[in-house]
């Protein structure tokens, strides 16, 4: 019986280790990694960092040459960082995308919610009044209404939370 049980334990392992060994294989489409990438914010949605993180580490060297779903892996894994207590690994991850230059081949809303992260990510860091002009930077060039308008508020509610409790 105990070997019995030893196998089933196997064939579950066995199992997920053929899956990532044919995920290795096949060549990413980019509508295969978009779909990965749902499977993350899926799994930040629930609070599933560990696993959203161990998903993104095979999705970032897999869209290393699709800008747009590298910058948005980035910005995922920035945020499950952030949600672990992370928070200078949350900033070391979407960095790069601080300059204008590195989102100029991004589509804008990409572009804004990056921003957002990156402001987060200083203001988790201690750098409040970085953190609110980026923010106030990015508002001034985005219409008054829309999503981006919604996520740059609410991270400005974040910022002020975080700072009413330092003071």
């Amino acid at each position: 019986m105990s070997k019995e049980k030893d196998k089933s334990d196997n064939a579950v392992i066995d199992l997920e280790h053929a899956r990532v060994r044919l995920r290795s294989r096949a060549k990413a489409t980019p509508e295969s990694l978009n779909q990965d990438l749902e499977g993350v914010r899926g799994l930040l949605d629930q609070g599933l960092t560990i696993e959203a993180r161990t998903r993104l580490n095979s999705l970032l060297s897999e869209a290393r040459n699709q800008p747009e779903l590298l910058a948005e892996a980035r910005r995922s894994l920035s945020i499950a960082l952030e949600m672990q207590g992370n928070y200078r690994e949350s900033l070391e991850a979407v960095a790069m995308y601080e300059a204008p230059e590195a989102r100029t081949k991004l589509n804008p809303t990409l572009g804004t919610l990056l921003r957002v992260q990156i402001a987060l990510a200083n203001n988790y860091n201690g750098d409040h009044p970085k953190a609110i002009s980026l923010l106030k930077a990015t508002l001034r060039g985005l219409p008054e209404e829309g999503v981006e308008v919604g996520a740059v508020y609410a991270a400005l509610a974040r910022v002020g939370t975080r700072l009413s409790q330092h003071q």
